[in-house]
Order: structure tokens, then sequence, then C-alpha cells
């Protein structure tokens, strides 16, 4: 307990403290996407946004991997992942083709996202004929 301000996570001449786990520790993130059974969908051509989380390399390894639960009623569909602050698109998969909600697109070897402060959106984009339709996206370190 700090004497200072009361607080259990204080260094009272620095702030808060957070810990970081150690180096090279696998990390992920989960992403839903499902509200009430029903998956977020997209049968536009414009990018929409199905969700977003805070990212720094100040408190977490760099992702190096992802796996979306990604599908689409008919044709191709597309989905990315943006740095809201810096406007940086970090990944886009513009060739997701199966009609199976139990489709999980998967990519390694990645460096998904090396900043001190990021805020990562999954967008979606579908064709305006076809729907591409998202449940769930895991985003991973891993060794």
């Amino acid at each position: 307990m700090c004497a200072t301000c009361g607080c259990g996570d204080c260094d009272c001449e620095e702030g808060i403290v957070q810990n970081q786990g150690d180096p090279g520790q696998p990390a992920f993130i989960n992403l839903n996407f499902v509200i009430a059974g029903a998956p977020f969908s997209n049968s536009t051509a414009s990018w929409v946004e199905a969700g977003r989380f805070i990212f720094s390399t100040d408190i977490a390894d760099i992702f190096t991997s992802i796996r979306v639960n990604a599908w689409v009623s008919a044709g191709t569909g597309s989905f990315r992942i943006k740095d809201l602050i810096s406007g940086n698109v970090i990944y886009t998969n513009a060739a997701v083709t199966s009609a199976s909600a139990l489709n999980i697109e998967i990519r390694k070897a990645l460096q998904i996202y090396n900043a001190a402060s990021a805020l990562i959106a999954v967008e979606i984009a579908g064709s305006g004929a076809n729907t591409i339709f998202i449940g769930s996206a895991i985003f991973a370190y891993e060794i």
C-alpha cells in the first residue's frame, strides 16, 4: 500500500505502475462479433468496423498471428486490420471465399503491430452482391 496516495499500484514519484509480462511469453486477445447468436455482417463494398481494441508494445509483445472466423454468402469478401490512430492498414485479406460459418482464416509470421500506442480495428467489406460475415478474431503471440 502506498503511504502517500493509498493505492496498491503506486510509485509515488512515477504515478501508476503496470506490470509487464516476461518477454516472449505467449499472449492473445479474442474479439467476439456475435450478438444474440447473429454474426456481424456487411453487404456493401465499403469498409465497416466490426470491433476494436487498444494495443501497446509497452504492455504486451507484438502479435505474430491472426485467426479470423469469416465467411461469405457467395463470391468473395474482405477483412482488414487497421490502426485507427495512425491510419496504417496492418493486414488485408481480400480473398475470403468460404461459405461455411466454420471457416477460419489463418495468417502467421506477421508483426501486428509495433506501436507504443495503437487503436486496432477489425473491418469487413462485402461486394454489394455478396455479404461477408465475421464471428470472431484472435490476435496471438506465437513463438
